[in-house]
Formats: C-alpha cells, sequence, structure tokens
C-alpha cells in the first residue's frame, strides 16, 4: 500500500501525486496511446476510429458512476450530490465497459468503422487501462480481498480500509492486528495483463473481432473467480447473484459470437481451387 506517489516542494509550491487517480489517469492516457498506435497500424481509417474511441472512452466514466449508484444506493440516500463529483472514487467498472462497448457499437455505425478490427485494436489498450487502475488500487488499499491464512495474504497497515472492514467484521480492533488479505486487486490486475496479451497476438491469427472477445470473456472468468475472494462492501444493496450473473452472461455472449465468427470467416474464405499442375484431361483420352 503506497496511497501518495510522489510528495516534493517545487519553486515553493507542494506537489502530491496520489497513487489511485495518477494512475487511473495514466491508464487511460497510455490506453488510448496504444489503441490509437494500433488503429494506425492495422490500416483502420484513423480520424473516424479515433472518433469512436474516443466517444466510448467519455461512456466509460458515465456507466461506471451509474452502476456505483444503483448498487450502493445506501450511500446516497441522504444526497445525491456525491454522484456527481468530479473524482474517481464512486466507479464499477463493468458499468463503464458495458456503457463503452454500447456507445462503440452506435458510434462505429454511424461512422461507417468496421467494429470487430475497431475492438481488436482497442483490446490491448483496454487491457493496460485496467492493470494502472487496479494497481491504483492496491495503492489506495481499495477493492481488497477477504482474511486468509493462505500463503496469498497480504497485509495492509492499521488505518487501511482492510483494518477498517475487519473491525466492521469484529475480527480486530482498533489497535490491530492487521489479518492477511487476499491481494484480489493484483489477481485482477494478472487477468488483464494475461488476456490483453492474448488479445494481442489473437489480433493477426483469429478471424476479426475474436481478439477482443477473448480479452472481454477471459478477463470477465477472472473476475468470476475473483468475486467470491474479494471484501464486498456493506453499503452493496444488489442481489448476491447479479455480478456472477453479468460475468457468466458475458462469458457465455463471448464465446457464443467468437464461433460465429470462426464460422462466418470459414464460409467466407475461398474454396480449394484445383492444382494447376495437372493438365486438363483431352476429351479424346475416352
Amino acid at each position: 500500500m503506497h496511497p501518495v506517489l510522489l510528495d516534493t516542494w517545487f519553486l515553493g509550491t507542494r506537489i502530491v501525486l496520489d497513487a489511485y487517480p495518477t494512475l487511473i489517469l495514466a491508464g487511460a492516457v497510455l490506453g488510448l496511446g496504444v489503441a490509437f498506435a494500433l488503429i494506425r497500424r492495422r490500416g483502420l481509417p484513423t480520424l473516424r476510429s479515433s472518433l469512436v474511441l474516443l466517444t466510448a472512452a467519455v461512456a466509460v466514466p458515465l456507466g461506471g458512476r451509474l452502476l456505483f449508484v444503483v448498487t450502493e444506493m445506501p450511500l446516497f440516500r441522504s444526497s445525491l450530490a456525491p454522484a456527481f463529483a468530479p473524482d474517481f472514487a464512486s466507479f464499477a467498472l463493468y458499468g463503464g465497459m458495458t456503457a463503452a462497448v454500447v456507445t462503440a457499437v452506435i458510434a462505429a455505425r454511424l461512422a461507417s468503422v468496421d467494429l470487430w478490427r475497431l475492438a481488436d485494436a482497442a483490446a490491448p489498450g483496454v487491457a493496460l487501462s485496467i492493470v494502472l487502475a487496479k494497481s491504483g488500487c492496491f495503492c489506495e488499499g481499495c477493492c481488497h480481498g477477504v482474511v486468509t491464512a493462505g500463503p496469498l495474504g497480504i497485509v495492509f497497515p492499521l488505518g487501511s480500509q482492510a483494518h477498517g472492514a475487519q473491525m466492521m467484521d469484529g475480527v480486530t480492533g482498533v489497535l490491530g492486528p492487521v489479518l492477511p488479505v487476499m491481494p484480489t486487486q493484483l489477481m485482477e490486475m494478472a487477468g488483464a495483463a494475461v488476456f490483453g496479451m492474448l488479445a494481442l497476438w489473437l489480433a493477426k491469427r483469429a478471424p476479426h473481432g475474436v481478439a477482443f472477445l477473448a480479452f472481454a470473456g477471459g478477463f470477465s472468468a477472472a473476475r468470476l473467480v475473483v468475486r467470491p475472494l474479494r471484501w464486498i462492501e456493506p453499503s452493496f444493496t444488489g442481489p448476491g447473484w447479479f455480478y456472477p450473473a453479468l460475468y457468466v452472461g458475458i462469458i457465455a455472449t463471448c464465446c457464443a459470437l467468437a464461433v460465429w465468427r470462426f464460422n462466418s470467416a470459414r464460409a467466407e474464405s475461398p474454396g480449394p481451387v484445383p492444382d494447376a499442375g495437372w493438365p486438363a484431361p483431352s476429351p479424346a483420352s475416352g
């Protein structure tokens, strides 16, 4: 846990870089940069594709905040003002991702951009954004796991969010000790990295769209595995099955679409060409 990346003075001005917002912003900028580079490299129309991507990026914080408010209503009963705060708190990752996908589908159609090729170009950048965002979560101490006695457990300091959660659960006191918890942030970071690299590898080896579908389905599978290991805020009012059902639905949809993309590519490929080295049979040979 390292919530402050930089705390220094420059020309009489104190400069403080908090880890969580800094890494989220870095993830957004670098993720878009990777996607823009892949757009150019793969021959997509640069301007129109970039506009579609930027439109989808704008939808991310809106969708993320909306899903968080809907599933964490007790935090907003006294006032909805925090829902409109210009910060990086109160954000649900899959709300942002869902909003981005829906927006991209509409924008790509209006801009006449090949959605599948654009999605493949965007997938590695999305993975990088998630890796850096989860790094920010780890530095901040949020999104931590449940208490564990296993070898993967990590210990956050006194006063951390994990410490507060354990006091709420009645397993420790104000003076500690803070018990080890599952490193769920690092697990999700690893899932994003692995399936992001898989998408990069598949982009030139599979039909258009399969790389993105592999990333979306694979990362959702990682989230499905990690979900039971994560400590859930008491303010979460959604049904317990909501996120597991969401992940399973995304996995199933990605698998079905990937099969469809492979079948479509097979149907569109030309049939076998006769070997030109064999002479045509002579009409008089019979």
